[in-house]
Parts: structure tokens; C-alpha cells; sequence
């Protein structure tokens, strides 16, 4: 791509920023000011669902908006704070976190999670790019003895 010029006046400095540079930091400023909630939703807040899914297998919910720009954060099972995880912007997903393996995509409204792994199961919020809460997921995977392979996806208030 071609570069971008500024001060191209006689006897002015001249910087020269190739355009991928460029859309590069104007993305990661965009994702970087996610903010997850301080504490979880309450369930009038926003649409509260639950789901079980077995290790290996896929989920497909239903986010019911028309938002373009989506963030996606899960509880710490840990510290129960709320950390960034994706972030979506015309369903294309910036992954902002290195300790979550899954892979997920937002496609025409719907939420979804292939090859489930243990590490999946847990509490998630998705907000809109003015941290409206739109959902709010508690996940349990399952594990082929049929109990639950994490617990954090019970709600803590």
C-alpha cells in the first residue's frame, strides 16, 4: 500500500507511515479502551442465559442485537473480575486475551464456540461499544462422565 505523507512543504520535516502501520494503531487504540464491567450485570440488566455443552461439541446463541461493534469478557473464576477477551467490529474478532484458547465468532447475531474445551466453561458478558451490558452467558462444560467440568459458570452476585 502506499505511504501516508504529512508536511510536505519546502523545508518542512517529511514522516512517512505505510497504511497497514497506521490501521494497525488505529485498531489496537480502538480494542485496547475495552472496559469489562466492575462487577456482573444483574439479570434485568440485559438477557441472562445458560447453557451446558460437552467437551468437544459447539454452542450457537442468539445475541438478539444489530450492533456492529461487540467486546466480549469473561470472569476470572479466580479474582471474579471481568477480563477482555474479544473484541468484534463487523464480526471480524481481536482476540485480547493469551490465556483464552477458545476459538469464537459472532456471525449474524449469533454467539458461537467450536470444539469446546474445559477452559471454556465460565461466565461471559457481551457489551456494546458504550459498555451496554447485551448478554449475559454462564457456560458449563461438561465432561464425558456427564458432571460438570468447571463450576464458574454458577452466578455470583
Amino acid at each position: 500500500m502506499a505511504p501516508v505523507h504529512w508536511g510536505t512543504q519546502a523545508g518542512r520535516f517529511r514522516m512517512t507511515i505505510p497504511w497497514g502501520l497506521l490501521l494497525s494503531l488505529l485498531i489496537y487504540s480502538a480494542v485496547s479502551d475495552i472496559r469489562c464491567p466492575e462487577k456482573a450485570p444483574s439479570h434485568g440488566d440485559c438477557s441472562y442465559v445458560s447453557r451446558s455443552v460437552s467437551k468437544g461439541g459447539s454452542v450457537n446463541i442468539s445475541l438478539s442485537t444489530s450492533e456492529t461493534t461487540l467486546d466480549l469478557c469473561k470472569q476470572n473464576g479466580s479474582t471474579l473480575k471481568w477480563d477482555p477477551i474479544y473484541s468484534f467490529v463487523k464480526g471480524v474478532p481481536t482476540k485480547l486475551s493469551s490465556y483464552f484458547k477458545e476459538r469464537v465468532s459472532v456471525s449474524r447475531g449469533s454467539f458461537m464456540v467450536e470444539n469446546v474445551s474445559q477452559g471454556a466453561g465460565g461466565n461471559y458478558v457481551f457489551q456494546d461499544s458504550n459498555r451496554k451490558c447485551l448478554a449475559q452467558i454462564a457456560l458449563t462444560v461438561v465432561g464425558s462422565s456427564g458432571s460438570p467440568s468447571q463450576s464458574s459458570a454458577h452466578q455470583k452476585g
